[in-house]
């Protein structure tokens, strides 16, 4: 047996790339934090424009204003924001009892749930 040698002096390397081949194709798909930055900048536009996609204000007799949805929302979509104050039951039904004695005032109370706590 004669041993083989290599003869690497004289071989252009026949290793090749797969981009020697194909174009670079980079993805156009955006990460979480990216969709999460565009949703919250098209809730702030919202906002600022004072749109108020889906909702209407009505005046229910007896009652005064209320606020009514006029197309189904989504789970975890967008729906109006909240600007004010949260409180517990007991804070809520003094205020509501303070607001009562001044008809012209009015009163209405958000009534909902986060992370298991009931607000008002």
């Amino acid at each position: 047996h004669k041993p083989r040698v290599k003869k690497t002096e004289n071989k252009v390397s026949q290793n090749r790339k797969v981009t020697d081949y194909y174009p670079i194709r980079r993805s156009s798909r955006k990460t979480k934090a990216e969709l999460k930055d565009e949703e919250q900048k098209h809730i702030d536009d919202l906002i600022k424009n004072g749109v108020e996609e889906g909702l209407q204000v009505q005046h229910i007799v007896d009652k005064g204003r209320g606020v009514f949805a006029t197309r189904s929302f989504a789970k975890g979509e967008f729906v109006v924001e909240y600007n004010g104050d949260l409180l517990d039951i007991a804070c809520a039904k003094k205020r509501e009892a303070e607001y009562a004695l001044d008809p012209a005032t009015g009163c209405y109370m958000y009534y909902f749930q986060y992370h298991s706590k009931t607000y008002w």
